[in-house]
């Protein structure tokens, strides 16, 4: 087995290309390796446990002669660790998620009572990775795993055993030194992403035209019944890990350190001020933390909770602090102005561009609507919440500070996006 003075002058490169790395080039040349694991031989599996100044990683890699991973690693860019010396010959390391037989392995590690045949990536952009299995599985690896349960594991699996039927089935765990490296869960082949049902929605709308509610793909009925999931989410959530009492002033403080003096982001101060003067700010409870559109499915069986990790940025304690109810509907809400907008920039230059603003606002306020009603009219749900008179006071510090994590985010990754939360604070 290779040692860590073998690896880490290859993690530069390697760690500077990759989506799910929070540093850049200065950052990964300061890797080193704090652990290295033999998980299997012929060919080779590795998982290293990585320090760097932005936080530490996980690695799984793999290790083949030169040929073999030529074979393995056709087509596929950036996952190519490096050449190192290995049991008296030199092999290839590469991120071992790309090699079908590796990932097969590993299956057997997590889910062991199963025979696995098959493995694919998912495609799609994120701060983790995950993997479909015979179609029946998807598997998710913590890119940045962190000591104590990570929320994405420790809330699904309460919400199961509880009795809630809208997060699919876990089907095992693999942990490591009191962290967790990876969940196996039920793939739900049938189901579409809520992003793309209201796209849909949305391409209907702009090709048609008219009132929303008269077009066949109106996603406003599946908004409310989204929106009734949610609140059965957050009840679950308050029997299962209690409720503590809201700080509306420690809440403020902190979206207030948050923003920092940049003018394009000021239109949250009063937002954030009004929030110190509320005198019935509501319960704070474990919530989901980055609820979106993105984070559901809709399958024949209903709608779908996913990713319960929270903000990948965010220290894990912090993660796991209880919250208002609101910033999970404010993420919702702010959800809904996104595909409003993204989908209306993809119609370019096509059509009355001033009635597409009005479908997109129609559109938005119809399906904002019908997801708060549903929310607001489960039994129980209002002892959650902040009092009539500041409920609009707390929705809106919350949508404030969404915004504005909306902007450093699209700055960072989307930055042709950065406008949609721009034009709302200002």
């Amino acid at each position: 087995m290779i040692d860590a003075p073998a690896l880490e002058p290859l993690l530069a490169s390697y760690l500077s290309g990759q989506r799910w790395f929070a540093g850049g080039s200065d950052e990964a040349a300061a890797a080193t390796v704090a652990s290295l694991e033999e998980w299997s031989t012929d060919p080779v599996l590795w998982w290293a446990l990585v320090d760097s100044p932005v936080g530490t990683y996980q690695l799984l890699l793999g290790a083949r002669e030169p040929e073999a991973a030529a074979e393995v690693l056709r087509g596929k860019e950036g996952v190519t660790v490096g050449a190192v010396h290995h049991d008296g010959g030199d092999v290839i390391v590469y991120d071992a998620l790309v090699d079908s037989e590796l990932v097969l392995r590993l299956a057997g590690l997590v889910v062991p009572e199963e025979t696995w045949s098959h493995s694919r990536a998912m495609a799609v952009e994120q701060s983790n990775s995950s993997l479909v299995i015979d179609e029946r599985c998807i598997f998710k690896v913590f890119r940045r795993p962190q000591p104590g349960p990570n929320p994405d594991v420790e809330l699904p699996e309460a919400l199961s055993a509880a009795g809630f039927e809208h997060v699919p089935a876990s089907l095992g765990v693999l942990r490591r030194g009191g962290m967790d490296l990876l969940v196996a869960r039920e793939f739900l082949g049938d189901a579409t992403e809520g992003w793309q049902l209201a796209l849909t929605s949305l391409r209907d709308l702009f090709a048609a035209g008219g009132d929303p509610a008269e077009r066949g793909g109106d996603f406003a009925p599946e908004a409310g019944r989204l929106g009734e999931v949610t609140a059965q989410m957050h009840l679950a959530l308050a029997r299962l890990f209690g409720i503590a009492e809201m700080d509306p002033g420690e809440w403020a403080d902190d979206l207030m350190a948050k923003l920092g003096d940049e003018p394009e982001l000021a239109g949250a101060r009063p937002r954030y001020e009004a929030l110190r003067r509320v005198k019935s700010p509501g319960m704070a409870i474990r919530v989901h933390g980055d609820y979106h559109l993105g984070q559901t499915m809709r399958a024949t069986t209903g709608w779908y909770v996913l990713d319960f990790e929270g903000e990948p940025a965010v220290p894990l304690e912090e993660r796991r602090l209880p919250r208002s109810p609101l910033r999970d509907v404010a993420g919702m809400l702010r959800s809904f102005h996104y595909a409003a907008e993204v989908a209306r920039r993809e119609q370019g230059e096509h059509g009355d561009l001033e009635a597409q603003k009005e479908l997109a606002a129609l559109w938005r306020s119809r399906v904002t609507d019908a997801f708060v009603d549903a929310y607001l009219g489960n039994e129980g749900i209002a002892e959650l919440l902040p009092g009539a008179d500041d409920f609009e006071v707390v929705l809106a510090a919350a949508l404030a500070g969404k915004a504005v994590y909306e902007v450093a985010y699209e700055r960072a990754y989307r930055p042709s996006w950065v406008d949609i939360p721009l034009t709302v604070l200002r």
